[in-house]
């Protein structure tokens, strides 16, 4: 390739790569719209939903106004959003490693590494699944706010046989 086909190909490489990347931004529109429904969320206390609304309007290309009010909402909602962190452990108290987790049957698609976990307020049932063993359920109640740790320990330390169901209990820790 020549050097001005070469230079031809990187201006339109480019013009593409700053074209694609404005398409990822919002739109005036979109910048409004996401602020009314954050807002339509928020008093719905779906705080996790109203979180992601919020990031969308608080962009650089949406208008000043709208940007700092859903600045302003985003840290008090970070505030507020309660988050669990889940720890399965054996009975002696060792860690098992990353588990699966569910909350209200909707599985996570990261597994459990000590990362904090937003949640929306109200009451939840998590379900931790760790290889080879049978599932574990919590069900507890959060509010604005919390930052809640459980411990879920194991009692069966065996594999579950092929068919039958592993005892396995959980406690708060």
């Amino acid at each position: 390739m020549t050097r001005v086909g070469l230079v031809s190909t990187l201006v339109v490489a480019l013009l593409v790569a700053g074209s694609s990347a404005r398409a990822q931004e919002p739109t005036k529109q979109e910048c409004v719209a996401a602020n009314e429904s954050a807002q339509d969320l928020q008093r719905a206390s779906k705080l996790v939903e109203a979180r992601e609304q919020l990031h969308v309007c608080a962009a650089k290309a949406c208008p000043r106004a709208v940007r700092m009010d859903c600045a302003d909402r985003l840290d008090a909602i970070e505030k507020a959003l309660p988050t669990v962190v889940l720890a399965p452990k054996d009975p002696g108290g060792a860690d098992l490693g990353s588990a699966a987790v569910a909350i209200d049957g909707a599985a996570l698609p990261e597994a459990l590494d000590g990362t904090p976990i937003p949640v929306d307020p109200g009451t939840h049932t998590f379900t931790v699944t760790l290889a080879g063993r049978a599932p574990v359920s919590l069900r507890f109640a959060l509010k604005q706010g919390d930052a809640v740790r459980r411990e879920v320990v194991l009692k069966a330390l065996r594999p579950a046989a092929a068919g039958a169901p592993e005892p396995a209990a959980a406690e708060d820790g």
